[in-house]
């Protein structure tokens, strides 16, 4: 569908364009309404942070970061604010671990395994180009950066490399991250910068009508607690060359190496943007 466009407003594109070409990344729109469209032609190379509605916000799962939606992290967090003093054993985070362990769900297959059985550590997402060796490098790494931030030493002893988060000994430090980080925001609000991990970052998917939605990266406790404090919006960090175009689909790399078919692969982005 091609969507008219006047003078007027590639006027004004180019007058943002000159604004912003000399900033310093990450690029700062939050003071201004622009979309995460137009931020794409002002800063096709720079990282850009925009405010993004949390219900726009979704995890790798399709889970939903809005207040009213299904996320984990963001049930724990309303637990915590309606009763500060639970601890981790009476949390549904316990119930989670305790109940799921070992369970996965891989959105790239769209396969439930039960126990970790045949779970496999294939791309998660038909647009993601890592293989299985670069995927589970990845982990490793988030893994050893958490470790030494929150001084822990946890295991990856869940079934498999792929289920390991669910290792029970990550449970209470899970809980104890949530717990601080929601009384800090509540207390002092939610404060960003511009450091590595200053913001929430995200990837986002567009749709054919340009419709976008954003799949959490990084700062998933973040946008959880916010979210649970009723705040609509989250400053959301993120960089053109890694957007997600359903019309694109037969370029996506399971599409291309055949793990997926186009129509499998739209089903799966379909899933994720409409949750």
């Amino acid at each position: 569908m091609r969507i008219p466009v006047s003078r007027d407003s590639i006027r004004a594109v180019y007058k943002r364009f000159r604004q912003y070409k000399n900033a310093g990344s990450p690029v700062n729109f939050l003071s201004s309404e622009i979309s995460y469209i137009s931020a794409i032609y002002l800063c096709k190379k720079r990282d850009f942070v925009i405010n993004a509605a949390t219900h726009h916000c979704r995890s790798s799962g399709g889970f939903s970061y809005g207040v009213e939606g299904d996320h984990l992290y963001v049930k724990l967090a309303k637990e915590i604010l309606r009763d500060p003093l639970m601890s981790y054993s009476q949390s549904s985070l316990r119930r989670f671990h305790r109940e799921r362990l070992g369970d996965h769900i891989s959105c790239g297959s769209g396969k439930f395994t039960e126990g970790g059985q045949g779970v496999t550590l294939g791309p998660a997402l038909p647009w993601d180009p890592s293989d299985q060796m670069e995927q589970a490098a990845r982990l490793r790494r988030i893994w050893r950066r958490d470790n030494k931030q929150r001084r822990r030493r946890l295991g990856m002893s869940g079934p498999t490399e792929a289920t390991s988060w669910l290792d029970e000994t990550n449970g209470p430090l899970e809980f104890a991250v949530m717990k601080k980080l929601v009384g800090d925001i509540e207390k002092h609000g939610y404060v960003r910068n511009d450091g590595i991990d200053g913001d929430v970052s995200a990837v986002a998917m567009i749709d054919t009508d340009n419709t976008t939605r954003f799949i959490i990266r990084s700062g998933k406790h973040r946008i959880a607690a916010v979210s649970a404090l009723g705040i609509d919006t989250v400053p959301l960090r993120l960089n053109a060359r890694n957007c997600v175009r359903l019309s694109e689909v037969e370029f996506w790399p399971s599409v291309q190496k055949g793990r997926l078919t186009a129509k499998q692969a739209r089903e799966v982005f379909e899933r994720i943007f409409l949750s």
